[in-house]
């Protein structure tokens, strides 16, 4: 081999050939082609073996199932996460309105104690001044009717002091009449 390699090399030296023949050209004639020539890469590469070609095969889709099921997995997780954040916000929004009704119902109470304390100081104070206001109007009823009754009083006992008219008085307790003399 080594001498039919040395005649092609030397032939091909001797003639002059406008294109001069590469090396995997040189290869190919010596040899011919066989099963170690990659088209398009000369005779320095060899095709994959079956069982790499079968083991990359085996590795991309265990890499895409890998990937497949992580999407997947992420995708679970996200929905998950989304159902808890929904579920903390509505756990949140019904305490936060629980709290809410709470003090409303608190200031309510307040309120209305506050109301009912007003009123209460109120109605004191309206009793006080009516029940001042009455016993005004009574005493000052009282001292019309008994200045009218004496009155009356007085012109009865006048027609009394009439002569002729008295016969008898009867006292029934001590009469004293207090003389001043000045």
């Amino acid at each position: 081999m080594q001498g039919q390699l040395q005649e092609v090399v030397a032939q091909k030296q001797s003639e002059e050939i406008e294109h001069p023949m590469t090396r995997d050209e040189i290869l190919s004639t010596i040899f011919g082609e066989r099963t170690g020539y990659v088209r398009g890469k000369g005779y320095g590469k060899k095709p994959p073996k079956k069982s790499n070609t079968q083991h990359a095969n085996i590795e991309s889709s265990v890499s895409l199932a890998m990937k497949i099921v992580r999407q997947e997995m992420q995708a679970e997780m996200d929905r998950k996460l989304q159902e808890e954040r929904e579920q903390m916000a509505t756990e949140l929004k019904r305490n936060m309105e629980l709290e809410l009704q709470r003090k409303l119902a608190e200031k309510r109470e307040h309120a209305n104690a506050e109301v009912q304390r007003k009123l209460a100081e109120e109605r004191e104070h309206a009793n006080v001044e009516v029940g001042k206001r009455i016993h005004l109007e009574v005493d000052k009823r009282m001292h019309e009717q008994f200045a009218s009754f004496m009155i009356r009083m007085q012109q009865q006992a006048l027609l009394l002091l009439f002569p002729g008219k008295i016969q008898h008085i009867i006292c029934m307790g001590n009469i004293c009449i207090k003389i001043n003399k000045e």
